[in-house]
C-alpha cells in the first residue's frame, strides 16, 4: 500500500502532477485490467436525455431532461415504470435514498415514497434562499440555503427547518448513519451530526483535500474517500486530521463521480467506469465499455448546483447510462440515451 504523510500531501495537492509519495506493497494483487465486460440493456432508448441514475435494493431510477422522475423494478423495468413528476416545461434536481425519493422544483423541496406517492407528491418546504441541489438519506431531506444546512422530514416541516449546521454552505452533502459530510470553502472536509445536535467538526486538516470536483468524494466502511485530478486517497475518519493517507491508486485520466460500498471503489474515468478494491491496487479494473454518459455539473435556474450521478450500484452490479452515437458536431456526450447493468 502507498502513504503519504498529511504534511506531504498538502504539498503534494498543489502540484498539478500529483503525489508519487512513500511506495511499499499493496495489500493485495492487483486486479486485471480489462476492456469492459458484457453489458445487458435494463432500459431502452430514451426519447429524452437520461441526466441521473440511482438505484435501491428493488428499484432502478432515472430523471429525463427536463422534469421527468421515474423508476421501476429491476426484475421486471419495462412493465412496472412509476413516475413520480413529470413537467417537460420545468427543471428538476433530484436524489434517491433509502426511503424517499427527493427533488427540488423551481424553489420547493418535494418528497415521494420510493414505491410512489398514494396521492400526490408532499410538498416539504420552500426556501427562496436555496443553493443547492437536494440531499436525501433515509426519512430526510438536507440541503444548503444562504447562510445554514438545514433538513426537514420527507413528511414535510411543520414550522421551519431543522439546523444542521450555521454559518455553513456545501455544494453536496454525504452521509453515514450518525454524520453528515460536506466540502467546505478551502478544501477541507466538515461533518455535524445527522440532527444538528453538536457544533460541526473538521474532519480533515484545513487544505488537506483540495477538490475541484464535488462528487469525487465518498464515506464509506469508517474511511472519507476523495480524488484529486488521476489518483483517489483514503484515510480513517476518526483520525483523518492527525493520520497518514492512504493513496488507492492512479488513473490516466481525471476522476470524478467517486462511490464506495463493501465491495471496493468505483468512479468514471474519462467514458469508462472503473473499479478498485478498498485496500488499493497498481492497475484499476475497466468495467464499462467507452459509452458512458460523462454528465457536467449544471446548475438549475442558475440557481443550485445538480451533480447527478453517470452510475449506480447495488451488489451484483453497476448501472450506468450509455451515450448515444458519437456526433461530430457535438463529440463530448453529457446525456445518455439507454441504461446498461454491467456485473462487477
Amino acid at each position: 500500500m502507498i502513504r503519504v504523510d498529511i504534511g506531504a500531501m498538502v504539498l503534494c495537492l498543489l502540484c498539478s502532477s500529483g503525489c508519487g509519495g512513500r511506495a511499499v506493497d499493496l495489500d493485495r494483487p492487483a486486479p486485471a485490467a480489462s476492456g469492459g465486460t458484457s453489458s445487458d440493456l435494463v432500459l431502452p432508448s430514451s426519447a429524452k436525455p437520461l441526466v441521473g441514475v440511482w438505484t435501491d435494493a428493488e428499484r432502478l431510477y432515472w430523471h429525463e431532461e427536463y422534469g421527468i422522475l421515474q423508476s421501476c423494478l429491476k426484475a421486471d423495468c419495462p412493465n412496472s415504470t412509476i413516475t413520480y413528476r413529470s413537467d417537460p416545461n420545468g427543471w428538476l434536481s433530484p436524489t434517491v435514498a433509502e426511503t424517499h425519493v427527493y427533488w427540488l422544483s423551481a424553489l420547493s423541496i418535494y418528497s415521494c415514497a420510493n414505491k410512489g406517492c398514494a396521492n400526490k407528491p408532499v410538498e416539504v418546504t420552500i426556501d427562496p434562499d436555496i443553493l443547492s441541489a437536494v440531499s436525501g438519506h433515509r426519512d430526510y431531506v438536507y440541503w444548503s440555503s444562504a447562510y445554514d444546512i438545514y433538513r426537514c422530514p420527507a413528511a414535510g416541516c411543520a414550522a421551519t427547518p431543522e439546523v444542521v449546521s450555521r454559518d455553513t454552505h456545501a455544494d453536496r452533502l454525504v452521509f453515514d448513519e450518525q454524520r453528515a459530510y460536506w466540502l467546505a470553502p478551502g478544501g477541507s472536509v466538515m461533518s455535524a451530526p445527522l440532527d444538528g445536535s453538536k457544533p460541526p467538526e473538521f474532519v480533515t486538516a484545513s487544505q488537506v483535500v483540495t477538490l475541484y470536483d464535488p462528487t469525487a468524494f465518498a464515506i464509506g466502511n469508517g474511511y472519507l474517500y476523495w480524488a484529486v485530478e488521476q489518483q483517489v486517497f483514503r484515510c480513517p475518519l476518526a483520525s483523518c486530521a492527525s493520520s497518514s493517507t492512504t493513496r488507492l491508486t492512479t488513473g490516466n485520466a481525471p476522476i470524478r463521480e467517486l462511490q464506495v460500498d463493501d465491495s471496493g471503489v468505483y468512479w468514471r474515468e474519462a467514458d469508462a467506469i472503473h473499479s478498485c478494491p478498498l485496500s488499493g491496487c497498481e492497475h484499476s479494473t475497466t468495467l464499462t465499455p467507452a459509452r458512458v454518459a460523462q454528465l457536467s455539473i449544471w446548475r438549475v435556474d442558475n440557481g443550485p448546483q445538480s451533480d447527478e450521478p453517470s452510475f449506480a450500484l447495488d451488489q451484483s452490479y453497476v448501472y450506468w447510462l450509455e451515450t448515444s452515437d458519437p456526433d461530430p458536431a457535438n463529440p463530448t456526450p453529457y446525456a445518455g440515451k439507454a441504461i446498461r447493468k454491467t456485473p462487477k
